[in-house]
């Protein structure tokens, strides 16, 4: 659809933008609502177009969370004896899936902050290039020892 029209003329006026069509001498006028985000742009200079939310967990996501990411050592002693077996070995199995996936996330970061690092130094070697462009193998039994926190992931990108 083509909006161009040679004969048309727009202004904005105080109360809105006036369409004036040259052609026929019609005007058309569109008023400004005062909902819109142009009162907004003129009391403070800015306008907010996305408003960023932070997850928040309730108590039962905090829980799981933590049982995830840590496993049986967040809970009490009391609360270990008071769980039933399958109990037990399904936080343990979750715990570990959990690790397993944290540790390829972990590797999988570590080889692509490696490879801009090396393009960045190395910008015209074609080894660094072609050794860059391979799958990365990835370990999924092996820890990967570089914590979390040296990787600056925070706690809200783990379950956001």
């Amino acid at each position: 659809m083509n909006y161009y029209n040679p004969n048309k003329a727009v202004s904005a006026t105080q109360r809105g933008i006036n369409v004036h069509y040259t052609d026929s001498l019609k005007s058309h006028n569109i008023y400004y609502d005062e909902r819109s985000s142009l009162k907004e742009l003129q009391v403070s200079g800015t306008v907010n177009v996305q408003v960023i939310t932070k997850p928040e967990l309730n108590e039962t996501q905090k829980e799981l969370y933590n049982l995830a990411m840590y496993g049986i050592k967040t809970l009490t002693d009391e609360q270990v004896k008071s769980l039933s077996y399958t109990k037990k070995l399904r936080i343990i199995t979750t715990f570990e899936d959990a690790q397993i996936k944290i540790n390829v996330w972990k590797q999988e970061l570590i080889h692509s902050k490696l490879g801009s690092i090396l393009t960045s130094i190395f910008s015209k070697s074609d080894l660094v290039k072609d050794l860059c462009s391979y799958p990365k193998a990835i370990n999924t039994w092996e820890p990967c020892t570089i914590t979390l926190k040296e990787l600056n992931i925070k706690k809200e990108q783990t379950y956001g």
